[in-house]
C-alpha cells in the first residue's frame, strides 16, 4: 500500500447497488444555485451515497440485514464522471438482495478512540469499539442481530461525550447522551433507544451524532438559535427547521417528545443535522 498514493477521492453507490472512484480533483467548486455535473449512474438507477476519502481508507459497507462489508478505497474501481461503476458483489461480495444503508470511511491513522453507533427502524441503539471492524474477511461479517421485520438504517462514527438525536414516523424525537449506553463486547441485538411499537407502521427515520460541544451547550442551557439545527421532511413535502437548543435530553428507551406536528395522512419521512446555514 506504501505505493499507493493517498489521494483524494469521491466514491459513489447507486440504489441498484453499482460502485465507483474519482478523484476529487475530475468536480470543481460552483456557485450556489448552478447546473453541476453528472455523476455517471445507470438509466432508472439513483444516487443512494456519495462521500470523500482518501484512497488508503478502509471503507466500511453496512446493508440492511446487519451485515458489513470492507475494502480499501484503492480497491474500489476507478472511474470517470460518466462511468457507470461496478456492481458492489463483483467489488466486496455483497449478495444483489442487499441494499448498503450506511458507508463510513476509516482513515489509516486511527479508530482507536472511535465507537460505531448502529441504529435500527424500530428504535434499537448498539455502540461498538471500532477497532472491532478494522479485520473483516472477505465474505464481510455480522455487524448486529436483528428482530424479525427489523432493519439495520444508520451507522454513525462517534467519540465520548456525543450523543444522538432520533426521531420517529409520528413526528416524536429523542436526545440521548451515549456515554449513557454501554459499549457492546460481541456482536448482539442492541438496546432500546426510543420506543416503537413493531406492531404498527411506525419507524425511525432519521438519526444523527450530535458533538460533544452540543451537548455542553444544551447542559448549560447556552445553546442559541443560530445553530445547529434539526431538518425534518414529512411524507406531503411540508419541513420544519428546528433549533437544537430546542432539544432536550431524554431517558434512553422512552417515547420521546414532539418536534413537528403533523396533519391526518401525513408523516415524518426524513430528518438531519445541519452545523452551519451552508450545509
Amino acid at each position: 500500500m506504501d505505493v499507493i498514493p493517498n489521494n483524494e477521492s469521491f466514491v459513489l453507490i447507486s440504489e441498484l447497488g453499482f460502485i465507483k472512484r474519482m478523484p476529487s480533483s475530475l468536480y470543481n467548486t460552483t456557485n450556489r444555485g448552478a447546473t453541476g455535473s453528472t455523476g455517471g449512474v445507470r438509466e432508472a438507477d439513483e444516487l443512494s451515497h456519495c462521500f470523500s476519502c482518501r484512497d488508503h481508507d478502509r471503507v466500511l459497507m453496512f446493508t440492511n440485514k446487519g451485515e458489513v462489508y470492507s475494502c480499501f478505497a484503492y480497491e474500489i474501481p476507478a472511474a470517470s464522471k460518466q462511468g457507470k461503476g461496478r456492481s458492489l458483489h463483483q467489488v466486496v461480495g455483497i449478495p444483489g438482495d442487499r441494499r448498503v444503508t450506511s458507508v463510513l470511511s476509516v482513515s489509516e491513522d486511527g479508530s482507536e478512540d472511535l465507537r460505531l453507533v448502529f441504529m435500527t427502524r424500530k428504535g434499537l441503539i448498539m455502540k461498538v469499539e471500532a477497532k472491532k471492524f478494522e479485520t473483516i474477511r472477505a465474505s464481510g461479517k455480522k455487524a448486529i442481530k436483528l428482530n424479525e421485520g427489523d432493519e439495520l438504517a444508520w451507522v454513525r462514527l462517534a467519540q465520548a461525550g456525543e450523543g444522538i438525536f432520533a426521531c420517529n414516523s409520528q413526528g416524536l424525537g429523542i436526545t440521548i447522551k451515549l456515554d449513557s449506553i454501554r459499549d457492546t463486547a460481541t456482536i448482539g441485538m442492541g438496546v432500546k433507544a426510543m420506543n416503537v411499537a413493531h406492531d404498527d407502521n411506525t419507524q425511525i427515520v432519521g438519526m444523527d451524532v450530535l458533538p460533544r460541544k452540543v451537548l455542553e451547550e444544551l447542559e448549560r442551557e447556552t445553546a442559541t438559535e443560530d445553530g445547529p439545527w434539526v431538518i425534518l421532511v414529512t411524507e406531503q413535502g411540508k419541513g420544519k427547521r428546528l433549533p437544537v437548543s430546542h432539544l432536550k435530553f431524554q431517558t434512553r428507551g422512552g417515547k420521546g417528545k414532539i418536534v413537528i406536528k403533523l396533519e391526518e395522512n401525513d408523516a415524518l419521512a426524513a430528518a438531519r443535522t445541519l452545523e452551519t446555514p451552508e450545509d
